[in-house]
């Protein structure tokens, strides 16, 4: 399904999304009054300074909106009058309800999505996990996902509480890694390893299993049994891991408050 991209807000997460929609020569418009509007040409966005200009952008239009969260609903209320039955609208504001998105739109009457990708996507690596609106068209969830698949993988969900899970394991899931990866290099320091070569190993270390995991040959549980020989080295760690009040434990305590406050943060934004 053929369609313009319009980007609103070009922070972090629009850039890399920009990106990625230009590598695959898409033409892509942005509406941010503080993005750099040389580094926007250099990625061959077209910069639209003024709403009216969307009148001259071809339809069907499909608008990501990228702005804080607080942003979001005044951003959407403002395009409103621009947008029509075959539009798209997608929100990466996190814990900003579709229902609050089809408020700001009021009469308009574009499809709405509301979309969670992660920070990986500025590596091309990002995991997006998203849910429509009841009756959003085959056409229009191809659009979406296509916004996203230049950046990493796409997941469709169910409904949209299931949001707040996926927050919990794929939006957050980054920071737990990387946090294991900074107790691993402290880890070698205490064992007497330099700063540096502890750090190496460890970012090394986390970097070659997302690779094996990527490749998708074999599970997870998989991974790990072909790593670990019986009475040996890793064995004996994931006795530890594995122990009461170990890392299945904590992960799960962690992920079910990271849920919890993914709830907990939308109602604030209705």
């Amino acid at each position: 399904m053929p369609g313009s991209r319009v980007l609103i807000g070009c922070g972090r997460m629009g850039q890399a999304l920009l990106a990625g929609w230009t590598a695959r020569g898409e033409t892509a418009f942005v509406i941010d009054p503080s993005a750099d509007r040389a580094a926007l040409a250099a990625l061959g966005a077209v910069v639209i300074d003024r709403l009216d200009d969307l009148a001259a952008v071809p339809k069907p239009l499909c608008v990501l909106v990228a702005v804080k969260p607080a942003d979001a609903q005044a951003a959407i209320a403002g395009l409103a009058p621009w947008l029509g039955p075959g539009d798209l609208v997608v929100s990466v504001a996190a814990g900003v309800p579709i229902a609050a998105l089809r408020r700001a739109l009021g009469a308009a009457q574009p499809g709405v999505v509301r979309a969670m990708p992660n920070i990986a996507a500025s590596a091309g690596a990002a995991m997006t996990a998203a849910v429509a609106e009841p009756g959003l068209d085959a056409g229009r969830r191809g659009l979406c996902e296509s916004l996203f698949t230049c950046v990493g993988e796409f997941v469709w969900l169910a409904d949209e509480p299931l949001l707040d899970a996926a927050t919990a394991i794929s939006g957050s899931g980054l920071a737990y890694v990387f946090s294991l990866g900074e107790q691993l290099a402290q880890a070698g320091v205490a064992l007497g390893l330099a700063d540096d070569v502890a750090a190496r190993l460890a970012r090394v270390t986390l970097s070659g299993a997302g690779a094996l995991a990527a490749r998708g040959e074999a599970s997870l549980a998989e991974l790990r049994a072909q790593v670990t020989s019986p009475s040996g080295t890793t064995a004996a760690a994931l006795a530890v891991l594995d122990g009461p009040g170990g890392l299945g434990e904590l992960i799960a305590r962690a992920t079910t408050a990271a849920a919890r406050r993914a709830a907990e943060m939308t109602p604030k934004v209705q």
